[in-house]
């Protein structure tokens, strides 16, 4: 049986960029009189937003390489660009002070 269509492979490339186009209009600052607290909320649920994409992103890709799919060099390209994204969040979220 040869490789399967690459439908793992689209989609580990298409939640992160998918979280980008939500999270980053999110994540920016509104203009308006609002308080700073306001603000800073939309951008830590904007990031969270980017973050959780990312890290769908690394899922679907491990899958589509377990799953031997076409377009493997995809996956590999989607996996280092998801976890560029996913673990500077993480470890922001893990980091003890």
């Amino acid at each position: 049986m040869g490789p399967r269509p690459p439908f793992w492979n689209l989609l580990a490339v298409g939640l992160p960029v998918a979280g980008a186009l939500v999270g980053i209009p999110t994540a920016s600052s509104r203009g308006g009189t609002g308080d700073f607290a306001g603000r800073l909320g939309g951008a830590v649920i904007g990031l969270l937003v980017v973050a959780v994409a990312a890290a769908l992103g690394i899922g679907a890709a491990v899958t589509s390489l377990m799953r031997n799919e076409r377009m493997a060099w995809l996956s590999m390209l989607a996996l280092l660009g998801s976890a560029v994204i996913a673990l500077p969040i993480a470890a922001l979220l893990i980091r003890d002070n």
